[in-house]
């Protein structure tokens, strides 16, 4: 396990577009290429930051160098508007073929990295329907010590044009 450097951007943005026909958003358009290289650059420019906006960005490689998991976690502001912080995962991505227990030692850099931060007030671990295998995470991370905290709700907009749909 590594920290990400900026020539790994392009290989981390292969992995979200791999994993996206396999989300629920893949009829709603294809990954940005552009945007999310410039977004996986700038959390790596801040990794191990200490302050709103620092990130953590941390990749493991096989046998060949090759990456095949990586996590991405932010620091924010308390409700977004507080002057303590807390640490929220962004992504979390483990091939099939990514050495055992990948997943495990990513979220643990990314929580030991958080909780080293004396202005994180909690760490927060998340999961969605995104991607088929979402909610196998919940008891991962309450075995980890983590308690639910709240619901999302979403609903979707009923005018929004899918991609077979665009011009």
């Amino acid at each position: 396990m590594r920290p990400a450097r900026m020539t790994d951007t392009i290989r981390l943005t292969e992995m979200l577009e791999h994993q996206h026909p396999r989300s629920r958003f893949a009829d709603a358009g294809d990954v940005d290429v552009p945007y999310t290289r410039r977004m996986l650059a700038q959390a790596i420019q801040r990794n191990g930051n200490k302050h709103d906006g620092g990130a953590l960005v941390m990749v493991i490689e096989n046998d060949q160098n090759v990456i095949v998991a990586f996590v991405v976690g932010v620091l924010s502001r308390v409700y977004h508007i507080g002057t303590a912080l807390c640490a929220q995962d962004m992504f979390l991505v483990a091939e099939d073929n990514a050495p055992p227990l990948s997943a495990m030692r990513l979220l643990s850099a990314f929580i030991s990295w958080a909780e080293r931060n004396p202005r994180v007030l909690e760490v927060q671990l998340s999961h969605s329907d995104a991607l088929p295998e979402g909610e196998r995470m919940a008891p991962v991370y309450e075995r980890m010590g983590f308690a639910r905290s709240g619901a999302v709700f979403r609903r979707d907009n009923p005018n929004f044009r899918k991609k077979a749909e665009q011009p």
